[in-house]
């Protein structure tokens, strides 16, 4: 009788030994730690696209409104108000930039709600707006457009005011435990509004109806007077024109990525990130280009600028995004120049500015 019997090593095993599937692993994670950092550096990439293009449209906003209008848009009254739609566009308007560009973002029916409406509803719209996050406004680096958590050290961040009625009483917006904010912000100029008579005797943040200031006229004449002289794009309770750009619009900032400490993308209590994108002149919506803003790249437990507040700057490693008078948006090194930083913030120094910056 024929016994089959199988001769060990005859024939190979298709089976993989432990040392080799160690190797295969090792040699797997070698490679997904070579290829992470070129996805990493790639999606990075992707995002700073679609960053400067919100930029870009902010940017053609900001000069549409003044093509319409014949005049830049204004800041505001300050960071107790946000926009009215019954209130027009020039320094009569509470409402800051981003407000006064809504209609030329197509965003026009967001500019609207509230319109010729009185009491609850009024306050109803203006709640509505202040909760409506804009994709464009945010830069995907940083965080997404959303709504964001509103301080509670002052009632103007969840209830800003929205509106004078007849009899002269002030009304603010519905109660609301969330925010839509902004990663964009306008070019002020190089110096903060300190020292002004305004500053130094009701603090131009709080706009009419606080203190002395009872009315518009009343406090323009107070505080706002004599500040177009500023060299920024904006000023409270006034307008600027294309006219005042001695510099030259390819020469001049607009409106660009402000910088914000990582530890506070979502608190709401950063100094120039704790009211809603809607408001009136703050340090929410402009940055300045002073000695004393230095742009830097966010980081963990920095408060930039002065006294904590106010520089350019942003997520994106190495530079940041800058939208020019002239419409054209470019990215600009951290290690710029600070003089030719200045420069650029400035819409009339007269200064020559290296062209190689």
């Amino acid at each position: 009788m024929k016994i089959n019997r199988t001769i060990a090593g005859r024939y190979p095993s298709s089976a993989f030994t432990l040392v080799e599937l160690l190797v295969v692993i090792t040699i797997i994670g070698i490679l997904i730690a070579l290829l992470l950092p070129a996805v990493q550096a790639a999606r990075e990439a992707a995002r700073r696209v679609q960053c400067s293009n919100n930029i870009k449209q902010l940017g053609l906003g900001y000069l549409n409104h003044e093509e319409v209008h014949r005049f830049f848009p204004t800041a505001g009254w300050g960071q107790d108000w946000i926009g009215n739609p019954d209130w027009g566009f020039d320094g009569r308007q509470s409402g800051g930039w981003l407000y006064n560009i809504l209609p030329y973002i197509e965003q026009e029916q967001l500019h609207d709600l509230g319109r010729g409406l009185t009491g609850n509803d009024r306050a109803n719209a203006a709640s509505q707006m202040i909760t409506t996050p804009l994709s464009v406004a945010n830069c995907p680096t940083r965080r997404k457009a959303n709504l964001f958590p509103a301080g509670t050290a002052w009632i103007h961040y969840r209830q800003p005011k929205c509106h004078i009625a007849q009899d002269g009483s002030v009304l603010r917006a519905a109660n609301t435990e969330y925010v839509a904010r902004s990663d964009y912000a306008v070019n002020a100029g190089t110096q903060i509004w300190s020292g002004t008579p305004c500053q130094a005797f009701l603090g131009v943040g709080w706009g009419p109806t606080f203190g002395a200031a009872k009315d518009y006229e009343t406090w323009f004449n107070m505080c706002v007077r004599g500040m177009r002289d500023f060299d920024g794009l904006v000023i409270p309770g006034d307008v600027m024109r294309m006219s005042d750009i001695v510099d030259g619009t390819s020469y001049t900032y607009l409106i660009g990525e402000k910088y914000l400490n990582p530890d506070r993308y979502l608190t709401g209590d950063a100094l120039d990130d704790n009211e809603t994108m809607y408001t009136g002149d703050n340090a929410d919506g402009s940055r300045w280009g002073g000695y004393y803003f230095v742009p830097c790249q966010d980081q963990s437990g920095y408060d930039a600028g002065l006294n904590g507040a106010g520089a350019f700057g942003s997520a994106h490693p190495n530079s940041f995004n800058m939208a020019f008078c002239d419409g054209s948006v470019r990215s600009i090194n951290y290690t710029i120049d600070l003089e030719t930083h200045f420069r650029l913030a400035s819409k009339h120094d007269g200064k020559p500015i290296d062209k190689n910056y």
